[in-house]
């Protein structure tokens, strides 16, 4: 997704066209995407809660 633009703003490339590229389904890849943001985005809180006074 980084790779192809996802991530762009604006986006390079949308998550259907992204899910057809990789031969997918679009429900499979959003399930994915949302569990790899959802791990980026705990592990970035607890860093920033661990650097926090």
């Amino acid at each position: 997704a980084t790779q192809e633009g996802f991530y762009d703003v604006p986006r390079r490339i949308s998550l259907t066209e992204l899910a057809t590229k990789l031969n997918v389904a679009k429900s499979t890849l959003s399930a994915q995407i949302q569990r790899i943001e959802s791990t980026v985005m705990h592990a970035f809180a607890d860093e920033v809660r661990k650097r926090s006074p």
